[in-house]
């Protein structure tokens, strides 16, 4: 069974809101999920969403990630 946050990363990218969240946040299209993939390892520093799993450091920016994804989705600053 998938490390659960290799499994919510998944899942997430293949959310059109988190795709949207992280268009703005990247400030480049981001239309499918591999471009949010991509997206995603870049902004937690990984080469490949299994690093989830064991990488404590990325670990920690991926809850900080979908900390600002849920204030941007409320509509809030980040």
């Amino acid at each position: 069974m998938a490390h659960p946050y290799v499994f919510g990363a998944v899942r997430w990218c293949q959310n059109a809101n988190f795709c949207k969240f992280l268009a703005d946040k990247l400030q480049r299209p981001v239309t499918d999920k591999e471009s949010a993939a991509g997206g995603l390892r870049q902004l937690c520093g990984i080469n490949s969403r299994a690093e989830l799993a064991t990488n404590e450091r990325a670990r920690t920016a991926y809850e900080a990630l979908l900390n600002e994804f849920n204030q941007f989705m409320k509509g809030g600053q980040r």
